[in-house]
């Protein structure tokens, strides 16, 4: 049994249907119990509804849930999408199923131009290569804009969290809050939403499924001041737009500065001083006085030819010879 699925704003990539199908937020395949081929929609047999900004765009998605059963090149599925208005458009009008990618998600993009506001257009499907026993569902598409009653609210952001400094090493997370949920990927939000001044978006995850909270992990590059920044989005199909799934672009923008420790410096070291020879014990006595000598009896004048006497006194006994004491330790310069 083929059977064809429609998702409305699927936000994972492509997986095999049967984790595909336990993942929330996602139409569920309702099986006929009696086994007939069909084509179902969340809610059972009822029609979609998706709307857009007048202007704007938004997309589902289509894929088979089993493998096809035949392997002739034209009896392969073959999906062809078209508008009850010439305003409203879908593309591609033609979808391909194969062997390969059966299980893959192939996106319809729906646009609203500005002069469809109001306006209500219903996109048919209808099948090639293998009979349905049932009638595919359509899909309404209500164009925003000019209705009476009805008036899209602006996409606004605002960070949340951010730290006031950094140590130009150590990760640090926030949190984006969006005013609803933005059709964006993870990997979309890492390398292209963002905008960091000396570091990078290592990290980024929704918060609580769904809900429009991102959180964002940053990692420094610098030992400076690092900037963050989001944009407001021009255009929804520029790289790193952020908008809502019925097309509506980020409104404001935002930014946040956070600071550094600064360059390291080099500082000069200490002046120290420590002791040295210092003995670790001592024998409790006063060290030694130190020897002295005096003259005793020393004549005040001589007559330049008679030899005189005078004694000299040492503070103790001395251990010297006459000979040595004669001729190295004293000495006359006048005399002898």
């Amino acid at each position: 049994m083929e059977t064809l699925e429609l998702h409305r704003n699927p936000q994972l990539s492509s997986l095999p249907y049967d984790e595909f199908e336990a993942l929330p937020n996602l139409t569920k395949l309702l099986v006929d119990p009696e086994g007939r081929r069909g084509y179902q929609m969340a809610g059972g047999e009822g029609d979609v509804t998706l709307e857009v900004a007048a202007g704007g765009r938004t997309t589902y998605q289509v894929r088979l849930t089993h493998t096809p059963a035949y392997v002739g090149t034209a009896s392969l599925p073959t999906l062809t999408v078209s508008s009850d208005t010439t305003g409203v458009t879908a593309t591609p009008a033609t979808l391909r199923f194969t062997k390969e990618n059966w299980f893959r998600r192939q996106t319809v993009t729906v646009n609203a131009p500005a002069s469809a506001a109001g306006e209500t257009a219903t996109l048919s499907h209808t099948s090639t290569g293998v009979t349905y026993d049932r009638p595919i569902p359509t899909v309404t598409v209500r164009v925003l804009g000019s209705a009476p009653g009805r008036t899209a609210d602006p996409l606004t952001a605002a960070f949340e969290g951010v730290p006031a400094r950094h140590d130009g090493e150590t990760a640090f997370s926030f949190r984006i809050a969006f005013s609803e949920a933005v059709a964006v990927t993870p990997e979309a939000m890492r390398t292209h939403v963002l905008t960091v001044e000396g570091g990078a978006v290592t990290g980024a995850a929704r918060v609580d499924g769904d809900t429009g909270v991102w959180a964002i992990t940053v990692t420094p590059a610098t030992r400076e001041e690092l900037s963050i920044a989001l944009a407001p989005a021009a255009d929804c199909a520029a790289d790193g737009a952020v908008c809502t799934s019925d097309g509506r672009a980020l409104s404001n923008g935002t930014a946040a500065i956070v600071i550094g420790p600064g360059p390291e410096t080099q500082t000069q070291p200490d002046l120290t001083a420590a002791f040295e020879g210092v003995p670790a014990a001592h024998d409790g006595e006063a060290a030694p006085a130190a020897l002295t000598a005096s003259f005793v009896q020393a004549p005040a004048e001589h007559g330049g030819k008679t030899a005189f006497k005078l004694r000299i006194a040492f503070s103790e006994d001395i251990s010297i010879s006459y000979r040595t004491f004669r001729d190295q330790s004293f000495s006359c310069p006048a005399g002898a």
